[in-house]
C-alpha cells in the first residue's frame, strides 16, 4: 500500500466508523467534497468497507445507493445521476495494467469530466498516478472501520 500512496499526502485525522451505516454516511459526506473530473482510489482488505463507503458517495453524488455494488466481476459499473457520471472500477481480479488497458481503462480517463471511484486500486500500482484522491479503510474492532483521507494535485479538465 506504501507505494501507492507516494506523492499523496495525508488530509486531516483518522475517522473511526462503527458500523455500516456510519462508513456509509461518511462516503456521502466524501461526495460532497468531490467535483466533476475527480478519481478516487479504495484501498483496503476484503470485507474493509470499500463498497459501503461507495453506495454512500454514489449516493451523495445524486445516483441513488441502490444502485451501487461491487463490480468485481464486471471490472465497472457506471452509474448516472443529475451530475457527473459515475465509473466504479475493482481491480481486485486482474493481473496487470495490460488488463486494465485491455478494457479500455484510459478512455474511462480521457471522460474528464466523470467521477472515479476504483476499489483495490493498489493491486495495479502504475494507476497511482491517476487518482487524486485516495481512501484507506481498515479494520479497527469488530464492526468498526478506520478511514483515512489522502490527496494530491492534479490538473482536473473539468
Amino acid at each position: 500500500m506504501e507505494p501507492f500512496l507516494r506523492g499523496f499526502r495525508k488530509r486531516g485525522r483518522a475517522v473511526i466508523t462503527k458500523g455500516e451505516q456510519q462508513t456509509f454516511a461518511l462516503g456521502g459526506k466524501f461526495a460532497a467534497g468531490i467535483t466533476a473530473g475527480e478519481k478516487t482510489a479504495l484501498i483496503g482488505g476484503l470485507g474493509a468497507g470499500k463498497t459501503c463507503f461507495i453506495k454512500g458517495a454514489v449516493k451523495g453524488l445524486g445516483a441513488g445507493d441502490s444502485e451501487a455494488c461491487s463490480p468485481t466481476f464486471a471490472i465497472v459499473r457506471e452509474y448516472k445521476g443529475p451530475g457527473p457520471v459515475i465509473y466504479h472500477f475493482d481491480f481486485y481480479r486482474l493481473k496487470d495494467f495490460a488488463e486494465l488497458e485491455n478494457i479500455g481503462y484510459r478512455d474511462y480517463l480521457n471522460d474528464g469530466c466523470s467521477v472515479i471511484f476504483a476499489e483495490w486500486a493498489d493491486n495495479i500500482p502504475e494507476t497511482s498516478r491517476d487518482f487524486s484522491r485516495a481512501v484507506v479503510i481498515s479494520p479497527a474492532g469488530k464492526n468498526s472501520r478506520r478511514v483515512e483521507f489522502y490527496e494530491k494535485k492534479v490538473k482536473n479538465r473539468c
